[in-house]
């Protein structure tokens, strides 16, 4: 393992600021909850809600992105930097037709969507509105992502850091003074929203015209045409669909359960994002030397290149002990800092402390070997397809099954714990079987 952590504080550049990013990451989606928390119970509900459809569109359309920095990694490993702007202006297409065949349908079907998700009229109303607005915004966003990932992968971790600060800063200025000093509500949610991710764009184009190297006119086309973004993308993006899928089969299935025991589920649901943190930051400072690495000559030494990947995945099994070590404590902590959640919600928190621990964990080392490995190496349909065997099982367990929280969440740790097996083994069989293949 100190090859590897060697490795890891000789870049330490790449590291400390994606931690820093994703910690802001996660503050951003606090910040409308929160503030709106003081304007009433729909416009809550609604941005809740609307967030969770935005998001998943996000997501999807972001998958052309991940593609595309995954290559720029590639190329920089293999030093051919100058080749970089191709990939990013592919990226910028692929982003438009996942965006127009995604983001079309769902803001002419807002008010259709709204209503299956919240039966009351008048917030269904308010969350059809921040949802169009919202993938207005998220568009812009993705569109800046493809810079985003591209400068990840050349190292230019400060530079994105930078660009969060300022959305982060501008977004919480812009709603407290819309939404406190002039009483405007959703509508100065929604305003800080299109302000923050407008800026973000901006930045990041300023970014690629001035950091990303100049368009070398040699190279090779096919290490980054449209063929990879249409063979690794559309995989990509189905699997994040299903997985998406799957989490609202188990919230809804949660949902069903008495308010006590929901309570303690949201809440560790909750605390769970943040705890992983960390293990965001270490994913994807390992993606980007995962992708570097392969770009390299050492990317064609079968040896070499176990070595590493042993070391990352032994790395990931630390930080996620580490975590779970944190969750329990955190659950076990937490009836007795907020005595307010009743007798009920803090006996459940306590039943759960082991189970959560042990989600964390499995989904801790899961998410180091899906995001940091499988997908570098480009192995989406493999991932899809573990998706699809999941969400029949999942809808099984959660909608067919009798369940409390308790077997509800050790259902959860089976789940990922079996996730976490078939993406150990198609990684040892990649090692083992094709590597050399893939480098001829």
């Amino acid at each position: 393992m100190g090859d590897v952590l060697e490795r890891v504080k000789f870049h330490r550049g790449v590291g400390v600021p994606l931690l820093w990013q994703s910690a802001v990451f996660n503050a951003m989606f606090y910040v409308d909850s929160f503030v709106l928390g003081f304007v009433g119970p729909r416009e809550v509900a609604a941005v809740s809600a609307g967030a969770q459809v935005a998001w998943l569109y996000e997501a999807f359309i972001a998958c052309a992105a991940y593609v595309g920095g995954t290559l720029v990694g590639r190329l920089a490993g293999a030093g051919r930097e100058p080749e970089t702007r191709a990939v990013v202006h592919h990226g910028y297409v692929a982003t438009a037709v996942l965006a127009a065949a995604i983001g079309i349908p769902s803001f002419v079907l807002a008010n259709q969507i709204a209503g299956l998700m919240i039966a009351d009229a008048a917030t269904a109303d308010l969350m059809a509105s921040y949802l169009r607005w919202s993938i207005a915004a998220y568009t812009l966003s993705t569109f800046g992502m493809v810079v985003e990932t591209a400068l990840q992968n050349l190292k230019e971790q400060r530079f994105v850091l930078h660009v969060y600060a300022a959305e982060f800063t501008l977004k919480l200025v812009v709603t407290l003074v819309l939404v406190f000093g002039f009483g405007l509500g959703l509508a100065g949610v929604v305003a800080s929203l299109l302000a923050a991710k407008a800026l973000r764009l901006v930045l990041l184009l300023h970014g690629a015209r001035t950091r990303l190297p100049r368009l070398r006119a040699s190279g090779r086309p096919a290490d980054y045409g449209w063929s990879v973004f249409a063979t690794q993308a559309a995989p990509l993006a189905l699997s994040v669909l299903i997985w998406n899928v799957s989490t609202l089969v188990i919230s809804s299935g949660f949902g069903q359960l008495p308010i006590e025991q929901y309570a303690a589920y949201s809440v560790l649901n909750n605390a769970m994002y943040l705890l992983l943190i960390p293990t965001e930051a270490y994913t994807k400072t390992v993606a980007i030397l995962v992708a570097r690495l392969l770009g390299s000559p050492l990317g064609r030494d079968q040896r070499a290149l176990s070595d590493r990947l042993r070391d990352v995945t032994l790395a990931g099994v630390v930080l996620a002990l580490a975590t779970a070590v944190a969750s329990a404590v955190y659950a076990l902590l937490l009836p007795l800092v907020q005595p307010s959640l009743g007798g009920a919600v803090q006996d459940t928190l306590l039943d759960l402390a082991v189970p959560f621990a042990c989600l964390v964990f499995t989904k801790s080392v899961t998410d180091s070997l899906t995001e940091g490995v499988l997908r570098p190496t480009f192995k989406n349909r493999f991932l899809l397809w573990v998706e699809v065997a999941a969400l029949p099982v999942t809808v099984v367990i959660f909608h067919i099954g009798d369940i409390d929280v308790v077997s509800g969440f050790w259902y959860l740790v089976l789940l990922e714990g079996l996730r976490m097996a078939l993406v150990f083994g198609r990684q040892r069989h990649w090692l083992r079987n094709e590597v050399v293949q893939e480098a001829t």
